[in-house]
């Protein structure tokens, strides 16, 4: 395009004895030999002390910084937070089923009119942490679905929609806990 604009080729504007000593030196023994030349040596080890060399050198070598060099972003963090507390919400739920089969078949009674009677004998900032514990990880679980469901659509998929909705998923996530557990 540029000797489109000069009117005249490029190349030939550059005199040919300008690369007369790379060609040169192309051609002679002394840039082959050199590229030729083998710089390190290697000697047959058994496999046991190749096995001790490779842990003499792993102790010596640094670990890989990954996930310690990123700056904590929104995406980073709720998408870490979604499949974390997913997986620990179904297994509290299967956990509490299998102690609800299990523990009466072993002489312990765990019915609900046990669970119920403990739960109102619990003092009052026990039973309105544990609501806590459970509706936040609820609602945000939630509410992140729902944000899912839109990006399946298509919709608020740039960045400016991503952190939108995702703020908008803490937003709700906040009200909702606290309706859940201070409401009536």
């Amino acid at each position: 395009m540029l000797s489109r604009l000069l009117g005249r080729p490029l190349i030939s504007s550059v005199p040919r004895s300008a690369f007369s000593p790379v060609r040169s030196l192309l051609r002679s023994n002394v840039c082959a030999s050199a590229m030729m030349k083998r710089l390190a040596s290697t000697e047959r080890i058994s496999s046991s002390a190749a096995d001790d060399l490779l842990v003499s050198q792993r102790k010596v070598r640094p670990m890989s910084p990954h996930l310690t060099i990123y700056k904590k972003q929104l995406t980073f963090n709720m998408s870490g937070a979604h499949r974390i507390l997913g997986i620990a919400m179904s297994g509290t739920i299967y956990c509490g089923l299998i102690a609800y089969a299990v523990l009466p078949l072993v002489g312990y009674p765990f019915t609900i009119t046990d669970v119920a009677a403990y739960w109102s004998a619990a003092p009052e900032a026990i039973k309105t942490a544990a609501k806590l514990i459970c509706a936040f990880p609820f609602t945000f679980h939630m509410f992140n679905g729902f944000r899912h469901l839109l990006w399946d659509t298509g919709k608020g998929l740039s960045l400016k929609g991503v952190y939108t909705t995702g703020y908008i998923v803490l937003g709700l996530m906040t009200l909702a806990s606290f309706g859940m557990v201070f409401g009536n």
